[in-house]
């Protein structure tokens, strides 16, 4: 016995060192040799859950997409065993990762996240609420990964491609540019993960929304239409204006359907017509685009759930700004 446990000691010694170089690569961006490195370990299912994480992430990062489902769904039989993880638990990690620059994992634990909601919730309410937590939580991260090489062109009406972070966490409108100070500049790789690991994660979860039951069907439409509008401004970050206006009609349609007339006293309708509006200007569709920021001025200026009186004055003047764009072009 102590002979094999000498064994396993050394062995172990031995993965530790290589998890530890393996890190240190990774945070290098030499993901091939991190993960050459990482597939030295002895037995990966006897290493910690941060650990196949880490190697998800560099074989996302070479385009090993096979491989990184495979340990995926590991972590996942990992998390969901007897006893469960607590979801607060993950949510935590995942935000540790948001801090550390190690989006991809963060991506990952937040949809893991959101189907432990489902699974584990003592009402659908709390599981609605679950889910929509991590939509929100994935939002900026996806779309800093997607703004890698945009540049500022000083125009209202680029699909806001260009707004600071902060100014996209705090409103998720389309059709307002800023010049932030400083732009992130990720790989090329970091887009198409992006796209297939946040945006197509968030259309999943915006299903688990629509298919929940015995929840409040204001709030449920609600809840659904802000996810609509966060997964349509992503794919407008990649120029995929006619996918962004299928979610945000889409989105549109919920509302109406749901509120009817009343929809528009809800900012959010607002918003998903102002970005669509955005999108069909891009498309330069720009007499189609005039009606529907028609439309989304109305309901801008019948919204009553802003946060205060700036909030809504700045949201009518910058349709109003937006609306003026367009028309200019209309002229052209």
């Amino acid at each position: 016995m102590a002979k094999n446990s000498l064994v396993w000691n050394s062995n172990r010694k031995k993965d530790i060192l290589l998890e530890e170089r393996g890190r240190s690569l990774a945070s290098q961006g030499k993901f091939y040799e991190a993960i050459t490195v990482l597939e030295e370990l002895d037995t990966v299912e006897d290493s910690d859950i941060g650990i196949e994480l880490l190697m998800i992430d560099c074989y996302l990062q070479l385009g090993r997409e096979n491989k990184a489902d495979r340990i995926i769904n590991h972590v996942r039989e990992i998390i969901f065993s007897k006893p469960m993880c607590d979801v607060n638990d993950v949510i935590e990690l995942a935000d540790h990762f948001i801090e550390d620059s190690c989006t991809v994992r963060a991506l990952i634990l937040f949809r893991i996240a959101s189907d432990m909601y489902i699974h584990s919730s003592a009402s659908p309410a709390e599981a609605m609420d679950g889910i929509f937590r991590c939509m929100q939580k994935m939002q900026n991260p996806v779309r800093e990964m997607l703004n890698f090489d945009k540049e500022p062109k000083g125009t209202q009406d680029l699909a806001g491609l260009f707004k600071s972070l902060q100014h996209l966490l705090n409103t998720g409108d389309i059709s307002r540019a800023s010049h932030p100070k400083k732009w992130q500049r990720k790989s090329a790789r970091s887009r198409i993960i992006a796209i297939d690991f946040g945006v197509e994660y968030m259309m999943e979860m915006l299903d688990s929304l629509r298919t929940l039951k015995e929840v409040d069907l204001d709030e449920k439409a609600l809840k659904m239409a802000w996810c609509s509008n966060y997964i349509g401004y992503n794919y407008a970050q990649v120029d995929e204006y006619r996918k962004t206006l299928k979610i945000l009609n889409n989105g549109i349609d919920n509302l109406e359907k749901h509120f009817g007339k009343q929809a528009s006293i809800y900012n959010v309708y607002g918003t998903l017509l102002t970005n669509a509006g955005a999108a069909l200007h891009n498309l330069q569709k720009y007499g189609e685009a005039e009606k529907i920021k028609v439309r989304a001025l109305t309901a801008k200026e019948d919204a009553t759930d802003y946060k205060d009186r700036n909030e809504r004055k700045r949201a009518i003047e910058e349709i109003r700004d937006s609306l003026k764009i367009t028309r200019q072009h209309m002229t052209m």
